[in-house]
């Protein structure tokens, strides 16, 4: 009895193997036909970890906070502060981290759009991030990370000029 059911199950296995590595139709397409669609398929990348670091909007806040520790360690470097000096140094972190989320915004943004025209103009199915904080991508694909670049300053080029503001 146990040899007949093992039997069983391993006739339902073999079948389904059988099915799966044979070229079997799904929507019409083989999966040989399948397989050549996922090579043609056009993946560009990017690194917006690059683009961050690049932004000047992003340098100058950088530069700002790294001014604004630096001092902040030269007047109370270790000292007790006071509830009333706490309480502004909790304000200047609460401002910055504001200041900061508002720049990660418009950057986000502004890396979208451009990302979006630079697939467009280049025919691609799929844009990845792949900066090295969270890569992706081990090989293949195309970079695009300085085409983004020129077109985040052309975009902005075109808003200013048409009266867009710049933050």
């Amino acid at each position: 009895m146990k040899f007949q059911s093992f039997k069983v199950i391993a006739a339902s296995i073999m079948l389904c193997l059988a099915f799966c590595f044979s070229g079997c139709k799904v929507d019409n397409k083989t999966t040989d036909e399948s397989a050549q669609k996922s090579r043609d398929l056009k993946v560009g990348y990017i690194d917006s970890d690059k683009l961050i670091a690049e932004d000047p909007d992003f340098k100058s806040f950088f530069n700002e906070k790294q001014k604004q520790a630096q001092q902040l360690q030269e007047k109370f470097g270790g000292k007790e502060l006071s509830p009333e000096e706490q309480k502004n140094l909790e304000k200047l972190t609460k401002e910055f981290a504001a200041k900061e989320a508002r720049i990660l915004g418009t950057f986000v943004a502004k890396a979208r759009e451009a990302s979006t025209r630079v697939m467009e103009e280049k025919k691609l199915d799929l844009v990845l991030n792949n900066a090295a904080s969270r890569s992706v991508m081990e090989y293949g694909g195309e970079d695009i990370t300085d085409d983004v670049k020129v077109k985040i300053t052309e975009l902005e080029k075109s808003k200013n000029a048409s009266g867009g503001k710049k933050e």
